[in-house]
């Protein structure tokens, strides 16, 4: 893999940097609640408008700590780009309410 070549998963390690998804985005959370800051954590989930990825919003909203009784510890963005099922272009379709029921 080279430099700009995206992860599968959000459990799949970076090339070149030893890290997946998942721990900077746990990381993320954990360091914005440790500090008290104003505001959750922002995220733009991998595979953006690719079909299939509602799987990966899942796993990403797996990953979100219940450390903060008061307010969320996450903010997903564009989260209709993040809500497709299928596998290719020919069979896209919506898993929102995956995603929502969640």
């Amino acid at each position: 893999m080279g430099m700009g070549e995206d992860v599968h998963s959000i459990l799949d390690q970076v090339p070149h940097f030893g890290v997946t998804p998942a721990e900077i985005i746990e990381t993320m959370i954990r360091a914005n609640e440790l500090l008290n800051l104003p505001h959750s954590v922002h995220i733009h989930c991998n595979a953006l408008g690719v079909p299939g990825n509602y799987r990966t919003t899942l796993d990403t909203l797996d990953l979100v700590p219940d450390l903060n009784d008061k307010r969320q510890t996450l903010y997903l963005t564009h989260l209709q780009f993040h809500s497709y099922g299928g596998s290719t272009w020919k069979d896209i379709s919506s898993k929102s309410e995956d995603i929502a029921r969640r």
